[in-house]
């Protein structure tokens, strides 16, 4: 079947993308809706889990670190641990799952003109979904636990940052599945290299640790150090965000942005041939 695009390709070739992405606009929120599905089927809970595993793994990981690092409020470092594995499970979906995101849809794109970037759209709002129930879990362990943020302007960045971490989030899928496309070995690479940084991150780790000067480095070249950060400012320290974390992110974004646009120029459709 030859390639052809729903468009007239007498149009410029941006004008025409933007029209390809609006027609199959359906096509990635039904993708999202199939993941989720499958991931949650035949459970009775369904997409509770996306609140129970986190928050198990948390009151674990509490009660066992806490003790050994004598912490004195449970509830509350069983909290920051929760915010940051809710946060972390979006990083390393996007970084691991989003190789296989043009791999598993080898049928759609050898057979029409689809955009690669439905496809590559598919993890990261998977995995945005759940972000957001488990966040309705960790605010309502808050409520629980009678530590919810103070009322003021530090709550309007909470749905900023959903815009910021989506923003970090599919560049970074786009770079990741074509780098897992045509080198298939980087899948193993990755999930070495993500089980590296998660303790290199303050997930479970305590952030003054991370303030040592010989771990400063950290809060620039591990882009989840601020991206933590600006998460629990607003959510669990009533604070808005620090300018450093705002710099950091932005870089990042821009950085990732830009890397992701001249590869998929540079590998353009070819591409398919190493599906």
């Amino acid at each position: 079947m030859s390639y052809v695009n729903v468009h007239s390709r007498e149009l410029p070739f941006l004008t025409r993308y933007i029209a390809d992405l609006f027609t199959y606009r359906h096509l990635c929120w039904n993708l999202v809706g199939a993941d989720l599905r499958a991931r949650f089927r035949r459970s009775r809970l369904g997409i509770l889990w996306a609140v129970i595993q986190p928050l198990a793994f948390a009151l674990m990981i509490a009660a066992v670190w806490g003790g050994m690092f004598n912490v004195t409020d449970y509830w509350g470092f069983a909290i920051y641990v929760f915010s940051g594995t809710i946060l972390w499970e979006f990083f390393s979906n996007v970084v691991v799952g989003s190789q296989d995101a043009l791999k598993g849809a080898e049928g759609y794109l050898k057979q029409t003109r689809v955009p690669f970037f439905i496809f590559q759209l598919r993890i990261p709002f998977t995995s945005l979904v759940i972000l957001l129930f488990a966040i309705a879990g960790l605010v309502m362990l808050q409520a629980v636990t009678q530590k919810l943020p103070t009322l003021g302007p530090h709550l309007l960045l909470v749905p900023v940052f959903f815009f910021v971490f989506i923003l970090f989030g599919i560049p970074l899928a786009v770079l990741m599945s074509i780098i897992g496309t045509q080198y298939r070995d980087v899948r193993h690479i990755s999930t070495i290299a993500v089980q590296a940084l998660f303790f290199l991150s303050p997930v479970m780790l305590q952030r003054d640790i991370l303030d040592k000067p010989e771990l400063a480095f950290l809060s620039y070249v591990n882009p989840m150090v601020p991206l933590l950060d600006m998460f629990r400012a607003p959510l669990l320290y009533s604070q808005l965000w620090g300018q450093s974390d705002v710099i950091v992110v932005s870089i990042w974004i821009v950085a990732l942005w830009v890397a992701a646009l001249l590869l998929s120029a540079r590998v353009g459709r070819k591409l398919v041939f190493a599906l």
